[in-house]
């Protein structure tokens, strides 16, 4: 005769408080961020228990080039939304520091409870971007697509395309303000009068190893007709008095270490079945977390300051297309 077992089976190992930091160099904006956090055990293993975030406030955090070395000051800002935490955001923020492209950089963080953590992490290396369609820009009318020309650096793994119209508007208390309207890949109009839209925005792409491996392979993406022609309508018809500025076409792209990250959480195909690799990545020694980094280059395309948009089913904007066109 057999018995069952009664013994409790805890499968939670001793809880031993981490340090858990996250940064992303930026190579396009003049200031980096670094956010620090530790590990927690909230109330009976339910995390959303647990009121605040676990801030590290009291850290010194530094990166370094080799031959330059940035130091992070800390900062509490107010959080916009307290609906889940209560408490600050807790950020190091260094400035000016622009990343430079294929550079390599170490994040060197210590704490007096726990510790030292240190991470290293390479900008990938210049790309190209650039646009010969520059007619479509100025006459959004023609039905033919925006099409933009890039080459990656071999160091890249991931990158993104990204497609902006700058503006500005009369519009009560603008004061001039530049405005940045992102264009879609596709745009299909589902129905006029409801302004519904199917839009389809560029998404990371994974960089082939044929590609990696391949210099100055030139490829292309196309933003289709209408996309373009109904970003100008959707400008002009909600905003008064537009006066456009620019295009400008980013191309980003991400280092490994970004990468994995990203992909540790949003490109595993088996989403249903039961996962025995480790969900996360980490390249943080002494803790857990990410140093990752990107490279944006761009290029800029000057557009008429008057552009009149049409409507696909033959009407134009019910703005007063006349101030417009002045």
């Amino acid at each position: 005769m057999m018995q069952s077992c009664d013994d409790v089976i805890n499968p939670s190992a001793p809880f031993e408080p981490r340090m858990v930091v996250y940064c992303v160099l930026n190579s396009a904006s003049d200031t980096q961020f670094v956010r620090i956090y530790t590990t927690y055990n909230p109330t009976d293993y339910n995390p959303a228990l647990n009121p605040e975030e676990q801030v590290v406030s009291d850290a010194t955090v530094s990166i370094t080039d080799g031959s330059k070395n940035y130091t992070f000051a800390y900062r509490a800002i107010p959080r916009p939304d307290s609906s889940r935490y209560k408490n600050s955001i807790g950020v190091y923020f260094s400035y000016p520091f622009r990343p430079q492209a294929s550079k390599n950089y170490t994040l060197i963080v210590t704490t007096p409870t726990l510790g030292q953590a240190t991470a290293q992490t390479s900008i990938p290396g210049r790309g190209f971007i650039a646009t010969s369609s520059i007619f479509e820009l100025e006459h959004p009318v023609t039905a033919n697509p925006v099409t933009v020309r890039f080459s990656l650096h071999d160091q890249a793994k991931a990158y993104l395309v990204r497609f902006y119209v700058v503006y500005t508007t009369e519009n009560p208390g603008d004061g001039g303000r530049e405005h940045y309207y992102e264009v879609p890949l596709i745009d299909k109009i589902l129905d006029y009068n409801l302004e519904t839209h199917f839009r389809l925005y560029p998404s990371v792409i994974t960089v082939p190893a044929s590609v990696q491996a391949a210099k100055s392979v030139v490829k292309s993406i196309d933003f289709a007709y209408p996309a373009y022609n109904e970003a100008i309508y959707q400008i002009v018809h909600y905003n008064f008095n537009v006066r456009f500025k620019r295009a400008v076409f980013y191309l980003i792209q991400f280092n490994e270490p970004w990468y994995k990250h990203y992909a540790s959480g949003n490109l595993f195909q088996d989403r249903l079945g039961v996962r025995l690799d480790p969900p996360d990545y980490s390249n943080i020694q002494g803790g857990v977390g990410l140093f990752g980094g990107f490279h944006v280059d761009s290029t800029v395309v000057p557009l008429p300051e008057y552009i009149r948009p049409y409507r696909c089913q033959g009407s134009f904007s019910r703005l007063d297309i006349h101030k417009q066109m002045l």
